[in-house]
């Protein structure tokens, strides 16, 4: 879903943008935070694949969005917005399986303290 929401995010006109929910963050932030969320989906979808792997096929992802930018009326793609977004995808790969591993962690301690409480 993150990955539809992104192109429907960089691909939409800007009104029909605001009528969706529009931008709450400040300048290349949404590029970044949306970027991020989606690195880290794609981490704890697919566990096993390499972070540099999701890293690039969003960094590619971002540039393609941005260049089709070109043919929606009133947008136009931008350099910054292209790197804001692979900052995100890069923070979001580097720390998505980190977290992953510390639910689980977390998970599998909550398990043993039931199990010892007899539950």
């Amino acid at each position: 879903m993150s990955v539809l929401a992104l192109a429907f995010y960089s691909l939409s006109p800007p009104a029909l943008k605001e009528a969706a929910g529009g931008n709450s963050l400040p300048g290349q932030a949404n590029h970044a935070v949306a970027y991020l969320v989606t690195a880290v989906a794609l981490r704890w979808a697919y566990p096993r694949a390499s972070p540099w792997r999701t890293l690039l096929l969003l960094m590619a992802y971002g540039c393609v969005l941005e260049l089709l930018q070109t043919f929606v009326p009133e947008r136009s793609p931008k350099v910054i917005d292209a790197v804001s977004s692979g900052v995100g995808a890069a923070m979001g790969a580097a720390v998505g399986r980190r977290l992953l591993d510390l639910v689980i962690r977390w998970a599998r301690q909550d398990r043993v303290r039931f199990r010892d409480k007899g539950g």
